[in-house]
Parts: C-alpha cells; sequence; structure tokens
C-alpha cells in the first residue's frame, strides 16, 4: 500500500466490476439510446458499443420514445421538493429545540448544495442503470458536507454483498482532469504530472459515443483516474480506513474511519426494481430498448415506402411524350394524345397492409406501458374526465409503475440527510448562523454541533413528495369551500396549494400578510409597532394562530412578550377606535359612515343598535294662556254632557 505501483485499489475495484458486467452494458446501452444513439449493439469481440453499418441509401430513422416518456417521467417524479422533517426523541423544550435546528439545517443545506439539481441526477442515473448512490464526504476546508451522485459505472461495492449496509467497503472511479489531480497530489508526482488515463483503459464499457458525450472521450481534456476506497471499522480493519490511489500510488491514507457512523458506508444506495440477494438492481428500460429498436425499424421501412412507393406517377404512351411539356395548370384544359393510343393515366401507389402501418402506434403503446406513461402523465384528460376528482384517480393509477422510485428516493434523501447531520454534529466546533423561510416567516437558529443533541432520525414524508394534480387541488379546494370549510383567501390558497399564494394573499387579505412578516419579525427578535391603519380583528387572529404553534412556545421569554404586547396594542388602538365611531356617531351619523384616515369603516346600524334607549322626553309645561282656557273647557264639556242627557 505504498507508492510504488502496486494499484491495490484499482485491483479491489477490478473485482468488483466482474459482478456488474452485464449491467454495466445495460447502463451503457440505456444511456446511447436516451441520447439518441439507437442504431447500435453490444459487440462481444470488442466488448463495446458500436454502431450499425448502414446499407447504401436505406433509411435509418430514430424516432426517440424513450426520452419523451423520461421527460414526462422526471416532470412527475421532480414536481414536488423534498421536505424533511425531523421528529424529536422526547418532547422536553431542549430536544425539540435540537430536532428543529436540524431540520432548519438540512433546509438550508438543501438550497445551498442544490439538492434538487442532485436528486434529479440521481433519478435519471437510477432509471438508466437499476443502480445509483449518493455519497457524502466531509470538506474540511469548507466545513460542510459534499453529497456527490454516482451512476452504476463509478463505483462498486465488495463483490457478493447483499446490500450497502451490509457492505464492509466501497471503491470509487473518477475521471477527473490531469491538470487538477495534479495540482491536489502535486508532492506525489515529482516529475510532472501523472500520466493521462486512455479511453480504451477507462472500461470495457465506455464506447467513445458515451465518452464524448460525458467529456471522458474528448481530446481537448486529459483526465486521470483517481480510485478511492473506504472501508468501515470490521473484525479485519477495527478501525476503518481510506485510500485514495492514482497510477498505482497512494496518495492519500487515512487509517482511522473518520465518519461518526460505523455500522454503515458513507453512501446510500437506491434500484429501480429489486433483485434478491444482491446490492444491484435492474430497470424497466432494459425491456423497453428491443421495443425502441423495432420502433426504429417499423418507422424506416414506412419511410422507405414513402420514398420508393409512396409517389403517384403519371403513366403515358410514348408516342405522346411530346406533348407533356404542353400541359398546364389552366383550369378545364383540353389535353390532345394520338388516336390510338391510351390516355395518360395515373399509376396509384400500392396500398401498405392494415398491420404495417399501424405497427408503429402499436409498438409506442407498448412502450408507454412499460413506462407507465400515458396521455394522463402528459397532462391531456381522457375524454369524457372533466372533474378533479376523476384526474386525481386516473394520475394516481398512471404513476403506479414508478410509485416505488418516489418510496427509493424518499428513503435514500432520508439516509443522506441523517449522515449530513451526524457530520455536522462531530465536525462543526464553532457556533453558526442558519436563517431559513418556513411559510412566510423567516426563522434564525444560532446553532453548533452539539446543539444537534442525536436528533438526526430525519425523514422525507412520502406524501411531502407524491406527484399531485394542481386541477384536483384546486377542484377539492373549490369543494370545500362550498361545504363551508373554507372560509378565507388564505385557507383556500393553502388548500389548492396555488402558485404564487404569497402573492395571491398579499394581494387579497394585505392584512394577513402584514401580519405574516410580523410574526416572522418577532422570530428575529425585532419590536414591532402596530399601526392605526391595520385591520385589528384580522392582526390579533393571526398572531393569536402563531401564538399557538410550537415555534412560539420555544421563544425566549422576553421575546413571547414583545408579541404579547403587540397584541395588547392591536387591542387598545381596535377599543379607540371604537370609541372615536361611537362619539361621532352620537354627534352625527353621518360622520361615523364617512371615510378615516385609520381605515376604519364603521356601519352606522351596528353603531345604531348598539346605542342605550333614549329616554322619553318630558312633556312641556303648560303656557298660561292654556292654564286659563282649561277649566271654561271643563265645563262646555260640562254642560254638553248635560244636553244629551
Amino acid at each position: 500500500m505504498s507508492s510504488d505501483g502496486s494499484e491495490y485499489v484499482k485491483d479491489i475495484y477490478n473485482r468488483g466490476v466482474q459482478e456488474i458486467r452485464e449491467e454495466l452494458r445495460n447502463y451503457w446501452m440505456n444511456h446511447s439510446f436516451l441520447l439518441g444513439y439507437q442504431w447500435t449493439y453490444w459487440n462481444y469481440d470488442q466488448r463495446s458499443l458500436d454502431n450499425v453499418a448502414s446499407e447504401g441509401d436505406r433509411i435509418q430513422a430514430t424516432m426517440n420514445r424513450m426520452r419523451a416518456n423520461m421527460r414526462s417521467i422526471m416532470a412527475n417524479l421532480t414536481q414536488r421538493e423534498l421536505s424533511y422533517e425531523n421528529p424529536p426523541s422526547a418532547y422536553d423544550d431542549a430536544t425539540i429545540r435540537s430536532a428543529r435546528i436540524g431540520s432548519a439545517l438540512l433546509q438550508d443545506i438543501r438550497k445551498a448544495h442544490q439538492w434538487e439539481v442532485l436528486r434529479e441526477k440521481h433519478i435519471t442515473a437510477l432509471l438508466k442503470g437499476g443502480t445509483a448512490a449518493i455519497s457524502v464526504d466531509w470538506d474540511a476546508e469548507n466545513q460542510t458536507t459534499v453529497e456527490t451522485v454516482l451512476p452504476i459505472g463509478d463505483f462498486c461495492l465488495e463483490p457478493g454483498s447483499i446490500s450497502d449496509n451490509r457492505a464492509r467497503y466501497w471503491v470509487r472511479k473518477q475521471a477527473l482532469p490531469t491538470e487538477e489531480v495534479y495540482s491536489m497530489y502535486a508532492e506525489y508526482f515529482p516529475d510532472g504530472p501523472p500520466p493521462v488515463s486512455s479511453i480504451s483503459s477507462l472500461d470495457p464499457y465506455m464506447h467513445k459515443i458515451v465518452g464524448d458525450n460525458m467529456g471522458l472521450g474528448g481530446t481537448q481534456v486529459k483526465r486521470t483516474f483517481v480510485y478511492t476506497y473506504y472501508e468501515r471499522p470490521n473484525p479485519l480493519c477495527p478501525d476503518g480506513k481510506i485510500l485514495v490511489e492514482i497510477d498505482g500510488r497512494i496518495v492519500q491514507n487515512v487509517k482511522k474511519w473518520p465518519f461518526p457512523f460505523k455500522d454503515r458506508l458513507n453512501i446510500s444506495l437506491g434500484v429501480e426494481t429489486v433483485v434478491e440477494n444482491r446490492w444491484y438492481g435492474a430497470t424497466f428500460l432494459d425491456d423497453v430498448r428491443p421495443v425502441q429498436v423495432a420502433l426504429n425499424a417499423a418507422w424506416s421501412n414506412l419511410l422507405e415506402h414513402l420514398r420508393d412507393a409512396g409517389t403517384a406517377r403519371l403513366t403515358v404512351p410514348s408516342s405522346g411524350v411530346d406533348y407533356i411539356n404542353q400541359i398546364t395548370d389552366l383550369p378545364g384544359e383540353i389535353l390532345e394524345y394520338p388516336d390510338g393510343a391510351n390516355k395518360p393515366e395515373f399509376l396509384t401507389p400500392a396500398q401498405l397492409t392494415g398491420w404495417l402501418r399501424d405497427m408503429p402506434d402499436m409498438l409506442g403503446e407498448i412502450i408507454d406501458d412499460i413506462m407507465g406513461v400515458h396521455d394522463v402523465t402528459r397532462g391531456m384528460a381522457p375524454a369524457n374526465i372533466e372533474s378533479g376528482l376523476g384526474l386525481s384517480i386516473l394520475a394516481e393509477k398512471d404513476s403506479s409503475p414508478v410509485g416505488r422510485l418516489i418510496k427509493e428516493t424518499a428513503r435514500v434523501w432520508g439516509e443522506v440527510g441523517q449522515m449530513v447531520l451526524q457530520l455536522h454534529e462531530q465536525e462543526v466546533k464553532k457556533s453558526r448562523t442558519t436563517s431559513i423561510l418556513d411559510g412566510a416567516t423567516q426563522v434564525r437558529y444560532d446553532w453548533k454541533g452539539s446543539d444537534i443533541g442525536g436528533q438526526t432520525g430525519c425523514i422525507i414524508p412520502l406524501d411531502a413528495i407524491i406527484p399531485r394534480s394542481r386541477a384536483a387541488m384546486q377542484a377539492n379546494a373549490d369543494k370545500m369551500m362550498q361545504m363551508g370549510l373554507i372560509t378565507t383567501v388564505e385557507q383556500y390558497t393553502s388548500v389548492a396549494e396555488l402558485p404564487g399564494s404569497e402573492d395571491i394573499l398579499a394581494a387579497a387579505a394585505p392584512d394577513i400578510a402584514k401580519a405574516r412578516r410580523e410574526n416572522a419579525g418577532f422570530v428575529l427578535g425585532e419590536v414591532l409597532l402596530p399601526q392605526i391603519f391595520d385591520d385589528h380583528a384580522l392582526h390579533i387572529q393571526t398572531h393569536n394562530d402563531f401564538r399557538k404553534t410550537q415555534r412560539y412556545e420555544l421563544l425566549p421569554v422576553e421575546t413571547q412578550e414583545i408579541v404579547d404586547l403587540h397584541c395588547q396594542a392591536h387591542e387598545t388602538l381596535a377599543a379607540e377606535q371604537a370609541g372615536t365611531a361611537q362619539e361621532q356617531f352620537s354627534v352625527a351619523p353621518v360622520l361615523a359612515a364617512s371615510p378615516q384616515a385609520d381605515g376604519a369603516m364603521v356601519d352606522p346600524a351596528v353603531l345604531e343598535a348598539g346605542m342605550p334607549e333614549p329616554e322619553p322626553m318630558p312633556e312641556p309645561a303648560p303656557s298660561l294662556e292654556e292654564e286659563l282656557m282649561d277649566p271654561i273647557q271643563d265645563v262646555n264639556a260640562m254642560m254638553a254632557q248635560l244636553d244629551q242627557g
């Protein structure tokens, strides 16, 4: 294991490659087909891809149905972003805070390290080779983790292993630019840069068609192979080790396993189709490839018929050839031809049989069935299906062939998240600050590795990444609104998951949007004052919703008091507005209904209903003349009654 050119790690890699020889061949064949190089075959003599020789003017059509369907599959599988949950192992405040720090850290790293891009690369490699992995390493210079997607052609596990959890070691093979390798390990190559690795020695399964596209076979960039060997602690190697070999020289020798986990390797393996008792799997693209070959052959045959036998031709007697040049495009034109000769006639092209005309469509449907891609997958609604629930059911059934891949993706990235948290817990000694956007609330955490507190059991809920029909979600939201279960714009945008929901909420309910921004400010320790033009009822309701969350409970007592005083200030301003309106109404009801600078709109009917019943007005005292007239009126009344009696 010294720098004597023994090629120790390379020999281990070559032994591991022998076990996955067939899978490597299928990987490069599928890779070639997806790129559009489909008139190829496997040359067993040369052990590489080779082109099907073209025979003269024979047509070699390529109708790449595989790549079109792959785009639909990738769009469905990556429709929803990764979402982590980190359930605490206990429910005391310290444990809950540690779990939330871990969850926030993963969300921050997911964006900073572009995990969505890596996720798409991982799924693509998984579909092409049936097996793909994600490795996790620690970057000591930048004090963070490095996640790398590994197709099956870039690594191998211990031969005979059942899974990545049972294997003792794995080997990674990289083709890095020669100058980059020399800059990292110049002390091991005093005579100059390491030798360039030729494309022929790269791998017996690498062809120039694939190599050029992957950037490995071009003449512009010279590349050198770097082999890295990872072995976790085991009875044969109690401390574990990591070796890096270039051109037979061990340029790095870590004699102790540096990762905090010792019961597994620093790699998470995913398979598209499980095959029992082996660590590598299979892929449905292996079944699609022969059908794609037949589809290309069928289209080539039809195109040759179109070229050679699909053109209508005019037959004329040889004696009438001289009159052909006299033909014009004048409607109703009279054409002359020699007496006794047959008149010119069109020769009808040969009619192809129905089964030959239908063959491309039949083969295309077979490919769609194998890959699980149909009209619903492409966004086309079948006939007579218009309801959101019906489309949702069809979309769910349509994605069932690749539904397992959703679960596999969640498992793999869940394991990656666990390893990332464990490494940060072990390596980060100084305090850091992580800020994330949780919905509309900005959350900030000050933490160091020990604050994670062993809360690394993160998972990815399947419901968070399962593809959903937006039309079905909106139809369900409409139904809930009709039933009275949804009463606000905020609830509707949340249930329907409308794109740009924050902008919709800001336009339709600006007070709720403003209250959410204030909640975010409270979490960051800011002191915010309510304004007279706020809708105090909506603000108090939104702040109360925030005060019922676990995030509020974990805030410092001083911050909680800021929120409480803010709500009390809203209550005071609301009472002042009500008092002002009451006073204006008592003076003149019109004043209460007039526009107010604070935005308060008071219904006069409400104020009138809240006013106390007015006391009856006392009757005015009679005047002197009325008092003098009262006895005379009484006497006249008595005399009138005596006359009637």
